[in-house]
């Protein structure tokens, strides 16, 4: 892996049911930006996203890793096909 990387996980997908089906969805994921340099630009950009918290910053092996939860809501319309994408942040 060369450095600066972004490497993310879904780390959550929260469901909400009636009537037998999904009416409210929120996936989240984990991103970890890791860079040689601590003070990391591309950290400083995520910084600024609405629908990014930054979790936590720790050190490996002379690596920064700074973590993050993106979360964004998909809204199943009645037919069960997705009607759009709607991040949101909680």
């Amino acid at each position: 892996m060369s450095y600066p990387a972004i490497v993310y996980t879904r780390a959550d997908v929260e469901n909400k049911h009636a009537d037998d089906s999904v009416y409210d969805q929120t996936i989240k994921y984990k991103v970890i930006i890791i860079d040689k340099n601590p003070d990391s630009s591309i950290v400083e950009r995520m910084l600024t996203f609405k629908y990014a918290i930054f979790d936590r910053h720790y050190a490996v092996n002379g690596l920064n890793h700074d973590m993050f939860t993106v979360s964004y809501k998909i809204v199943p319309c009645f037919t069960g096909q997705i009607s759009k994408n709607i991040p949101i942040h909680k």
